[in-house]
């Protein structure tokens, strides 16, 4: 599963504490040139097969646009300014499957237990659609192709790639932030406790892949399997979650 292999580079590339602190390095610089205002700013653009559009224009097929766009996807992945725009959509996507997985209408008595693993479930569960969907962006061609401005984010395949991994990058560092305000957490434990937590999203978000993959045309075998994973990783159940639990 593509999916699968690709969530596995994104679980290991962080975990390393030498890597995780080079990359928060740069991103803290990268960041200081942005306002609040502008960091927490929504578009209003359409947002039709990729993250934020501004204008539609034909797409052509001459040479020099065909250097132009290489030339403008390089520019997208090295630049400074290229980053910045992929930081703000990342942080913007996670942000957004933040706010959905702590709405507090999931937590309470007889719901979702409210305590740092079945939340952390809850996340990585809306992570996971936007990273589908992010890999679905980069798997289609765009049909045009806007300049990118400070507020927008190019709709190059390649782009949708970069902010996954921006998004997942976001997600650890919440992650580690959370694990440390959990009591009775020492310092020197954060790392251990963070690669379990990587672990345990791995496994969940594993489980999602080979429920939408391979049992496309089985629906009641794709809910069994959806069901076994809320019951193990959201709810903290042991075992496979019973008939009685699925209907």
């Amino acid at each position: 599963m593509i999916s699968s292999r690709i969530l596995l580079r994104r679980l290991t590339t962080p975990s390393t504490p030498l890597q995780t602190t080079s990359r928060s390095t740069n991103r803290s610089k990268i960041r200081c040139g942005n306002s609040s205002s502008s960091f927490l700013s929504t578009t209003t653009a359409p947002t039709t097969g990729s993250l934020t559009e501004t204008e539609h224009s034909p797409s052509t097929t001459t040479p020099s646009t065909t250097v132009g766009g290489m030339m403008s996807q390089a520019w997208e992945k090295y630049s400074v300014q290229g980053q910045q725009r992929r930081i703000r959509a990342g942080e913007r996507l996670f942000r957004a499957a933040q706010w959905r997985a702590m709405n507090p209408g999931w937590y309470g008595p007889h719901k979702i237990p409210i305590s740092f693993r079945p939340q952390h479930a809850v996340l990585s569960m809306h992570v996971w659609f936007l990273h589908k969907r992010l890999i679905v962006n980069s798997a289609t061609p765009p049909t045009h192709n806007p300049a990118p401005t400070s507020e927008t984010t190019p709709t190059a395949p390649s782009t949708n790639l970069l902010i996954d991994e921006e998004l997942f990058d976001i997600f650890w560092n919440d992650t580690r932030s959370r694990i440390r305000a959990v009591d009775g957490i020492h310092e020197l434990t954060v790392n251990k406790h963070l690669k379990d937590a990587q672990q345990a999203t791995f496994l969940q978000c594993t489980q999602y892949d080979h429920a939408f993959l391979d049992f496309r045309d089985d629906p009641q075998k794709q809910h069994a399997i959806i069901c076994d994973a809320v019951w193990k990783h959201v709810l903290g159940g042991g075992g496979d979650g019973g008939e009685g639990l699925i209907k």
